[in-house]
């Protein structure tokens, strides 16, 4: 079992990949790989990584650890703790869906508070939105291909990013704690938290499966990358958009890693020293859900819109999700 500075490295290290993603929208050259077509190939392999990971291998961990438990602290026998077992793990698995739908729902009511405190700030232009709302323009690739603006009306509850205000310098004349110092400074607040609270479920998800195996914490490494360098991008051209600066939009995927490792420590204080105990078996079963919840939730519908006309995209994400599933068993 790898040992918890391991864990906590990889997820340090996964999580700079939302900032390298914030980092392209330096490079026209980088940005004009974001075809759909590499979209459809990135979330596929992605989302078939974090389905398999959640299904084949942390619920069947999940089981055996009720099943010790089940057979060494209630005394049932083989049967009993394999149909408890079952039972168990099912249930978690869905809780821990439902935890990332209630993460989600916390992030949109954040986002949509940070939207309306931004518009009755005097001359506010229209929010903005970040992860997974990234448009790609096929026919040119000379400027950066994505939407600059979308009003609230249009603001999707599915979307897994956070709606983000223009947080452009305030005025010279505007002193701070004015009324509009103080409404941005609110927007501005409400929005980092609603970015940080969207990336706790994958620095939970990534600890624990890294905490069980190495070749675990690898494979899901490799499908957050690919998750993350898109929505990096997404997320860093948006507010560059909005205030013309480059490195702002940099600096809000700096959120990314506070996220993730908040995500980590919590589910290392869940985890606790034992290898054998109940919450182990309870905090696997729900990070199975959280990761099936990323998957079908977050992923899968992003590949989706992107794959009309493009179904052999699919094909070699899957392929290649297997492929990388496959390698990281060598890593034990």
């Amino acid at each position: 079992m790898p040992s918890v500075a391991v864990a906590f490295l990889l997820t340090a290290g996964t999580s700079l990949a939302f900032v390298l993603g914030g980092v392209m929208v330096y490079s026209t050259l980088l940005l004009s790989l974001a075809r759909p077509v590499a979209l459809v190939v990135v979330f596929s392999t992605a989302s078939f990584i974090f389905l398999c990971t959640a299904l084949a291998d942390l619920l069947p961990l999940a089981h055996g650890r009720y099943v010790r438990y089940l057979q060494s602290e209630e005394n049932a026998d083989a049967s009993t703790a394999d149909g408890l077992a079952h039972l168990f793990g099912a249930v978690t698995l869905a809780v821990g869906v439902i935890m990332l739908y209630a993460v989600d729902a916390v992030i949109y009511r954040l986002s949509v508070l940070a939207s309306s405190t931004f518009r009755q700030l005097p001359h506010a232009p229209p929010p903005l939105t970040g992860v997974l709302d990234l448009r790609v323009d096929m026919a040119s690739t000379s400027a950066l291909p994505f939407d600059r603006y979308r009003s609230h009306a249009d603001v999707q509850t599915d979307c897994s990013t956070p709606v983000i205000p223009e947080l452009s310098a305030m005025s010279p004349h505007e002193p701070f704690g004015s009324q509009g110092s103080s409404g941005r400074l609110c927007a501005a607040t409400l929005s980092a938290v609603a970015v940080v609270v969207h990336h706790i479920p994958e620095g939970m998800a990534l600890y624990v499966c890294a905490i069980q195996a190495l070749s675990l914490g690898v494979a899901v490494a490799a499908g957050i990358v690919l998750h993350s360098l898109p929505d990096g991008i997404a997320l860093a051209s948006s507010v560059y958009f909005a205030s013309g600066r480059r490195h702002r939009g940099v600096l809000w995927c700096l959120l990314s890693p506070v996220g993730k490792l908040l995500g980590a420590l919590a589910a290392w204080l869940l985890l606790g020293a034992e290898t054998e105990t109940l919450n182990r078996a309870v905090v696997t079963g729900l990070v199975a859900g959280v990761l099936v919840g990323i998957g079908v939730k977050e992923v899968l519908p992003t590949t989706h819109n992107y794959a009309v006309g493009k179904s052999h995209g699919t094909v070699v994400g899957v392929v290649l999700g297997m492929v990388l599933m496959a390698g990281s068993k060598f890593l034990q």
